[in-house]
C-alpha cells in the first residue's frame, strides 16, 4: 500500500524496490478494482492501467498497456492485435503463476484472471477493427466494431457459428485457414445481417482465453481499398487502350537506364520491330547520340527542364530518320517513367534544307530576281 514495487514484468530487477505514488488505487476511498490512464513514474510511458486491490495482503496488482500501442493507426492494428493477444495470453499465464505461488489461493487467481479479461475487452473496444474470439466455429466474444461491421448486436452473435457470417464462396477459405492456424493476413467476403456482402481482410492468432485455447481474429473492411484498386485498374486499362490505339508512335522509357518498357503498334510499324524485340532494346539502340548525351537529355525530360527534342533515330532497316520527340515524366504503378511521342520530320527537314539552299542561291545570284504569286503580287525581290 505504500507504493513500493515488489514485482514487475518485464524488467523486474530494474524496478524492484522503487516507489510509485499519486495513483487512484492508493487513495483511501479507492474501489477494489478499476482502471485509469497516467504517465508511469518508473519509465515515463503513458499507459492505460487496470488494478485489483488485496487489502488483506496490502498488495495492489496493476496491469498496463501503453496508449500509443492501443491507439496505433488501423493499418498497424492487425499486427498490434496479434501481438497484444499473444502478450495478454503470456502475461495472464505469468500473472497466474505468480499469484499461485505467492498467495496460494485459487479464488484470488480467478478474480485477477477475470480482471485481465475485462482489460482485454476494454482494449479491443478501442480499436476500429472488428475483433472476434471463437472456439472452433462457435463465436465466444466480439467487440463493438465487429458488430457494426456485420450489422448485429453482440448478444445476437455470441454462440453462433462464425461461418454464418461468410459467403458460401469464402467458408472453405476461412475454415481452412483456421484449421492450419494460419497467422498471415488473407482476404475473404463477409455477409452482413441484411445479406449484403463486403470484402474483408482477416488476421488471426491462436491464444488462451478463459483457460481454453481459442482463436482471436482481426477483421478489416477493405471495401474502400477494393474500390480504389478497381478505379486504378480501370484507369490503367483506359490508359493502355489509348496508348495502344494511338496513331502516333509512342514509347515508355525507364529514365534510369533507357530501357524501353513499352511501345504502341504505331511505334512498332515506324521502327520496323515487333513489340517483344522493342521491349528488349534501350533507347540507345535507336537514338544515334552517344550514351552520355542520351542520359543528359533523359534527365532534362525527367526533371521537366525540357519537353521538346530533335533527334535522329535508326530504324530496323538501318535508315536514319529525323524525328521530333515530345517527352515528359509520368507515374505508372508507383514508378516515374518517361513517355515519348515521336513525329517523323524527315521530309520536312529535307524540304527546309532545300529551301535554305534555294534562298542562299537566290541571294548570291548576280541576276536580279523577282518572285510573284499567281495574282501577280510581288512576294520577293
Amino acid at each position: 500500500d505504500d507504493g513500493t514495487v515488489m514485482a514487475r514484468y518485464p524488467d523486474n530487477d530494474a524496478h524492484m524496490g522503487k516507489s510509485v505514488s499519486g495513483t487512484p488505487y492508493q487513495v483511501d476511498a479507492a474501489q477494489l478494482s478499476g482502471h485509469f490512464t497516467r504517465i508511469a513514474q518508473v519509465d515515463g510511458v503513458e499507459r492505460i492501467y487496470g488494478y485489483y486491490k488485496l487489502p488483506e495482503y496490502k498488495l495492489n496488482f496493476v496491469v498496463g498497456q501503453s496508449v500509443p500501442e492501443v491507439l496505433v493507426h488501423y493499418r498497424e492494428q492487425r499486427r498490434f492485435i496479434i501481438l497484444a493477444a499473444a502478450l495478454i495470453s503470456l502475461g495472464t499465464a505469468l500473472l497466474l503463476l505468480f499469484l499461485y505461488r505467492s498467495l496460494e489461493e485459487r479464488s484470488r487467481t480467478a478474480a485477477l484472471l477475470q480482471a485481465s479479461e475485462e482489460r482485454f475487452k476494454r482494449l479491443t473496444s478501442l480499436t476500429p477493427n472488428g475483433i472476434i474470439i471463437h472456439d472452433g466455429e462457435k463465436i465466444v466474444d466480439v467487440n463493438p466494431a465487429f458488430c457494426q461491421q456485420f450489422g448485429y448486436d453482440g448478444d445476437e452473435l455470441i454462440g453462433r457459428q462464425f461461418t454464418d457470417l461468410l459467403t458460401d464462396e469464402s467458408k472453405s477459405i476461412v475454415v481452412g485457414k483456421v484449421n492450419v492456424k494460419a497467422d498471415e493476413p488473407y482476404e475473404a467476403e463477409g455477409l452482413r445481417k441484411d445479406r449484403s456482402r463486403f470484402p474483408m481482410e482477416i488476421c488471426g492468432k491462436n491464444v488462451i482465453y478463459e483457460g481454453h485455447p481459442v482463436r482471436v481474429a482481426s477483421v478489416t473492411d477493405i471495401s474502400d481499398r477494393k474500390r480504389a484498386e478497381e478505379a486504378l485498374r480501370a484507369s490503367e486499362e483506359r490508359y493502355h487502350n489509348l496508348f495502344s490505339g494511338a496513331k502516333v508512335p509512342m514509347l515508355l522509357i525507364d529514365p534510369e537506364g533507357g530501357r524501353i518498357i513499352d511501345a504502341n503498334f504505331a511505334a512498332c510499324g515506324f521502327y520496323g520491330y515487333d513489340l517483344d524485340r522493342l521491349k528488349e532494346m534501350s533507347i540507345g539502340d535507336i537514338n544515334i547520340l552517344n550514351k552520355g548525351e542520351i542520359v543528359q537529355e533523359m534527365n532534362r525530360a525527367k526533371l521537366e527542364q525540357r519537353a521538346h527534342f530533335h533527334f535522329r533515330h535508326r530504324l530496323a532497316s538501318g535508315e536514319i530518320r529525323d524525328v521530333e520527340v515530345h517527352s515528359g515524366p509520368i507515374t505508372l504503378q508507383g514508378k516515374t517513367i518517361l513517355y515519348s511521342l515521336i513525329h517523323d520530320e524527315t521530309v520536312r527537314r529535307k524540304l527546309e534544307r532545300e529551301h535554305r539552299k534555294l534562298i542562299r542561291a537566290i541571294e548570291q545570284s548576280p541576276v536580279s530576281i523577282m518572285i510573284t504569286n499567281t495574282l501577280g503580287e510581288i512576294e520577293y525581290i
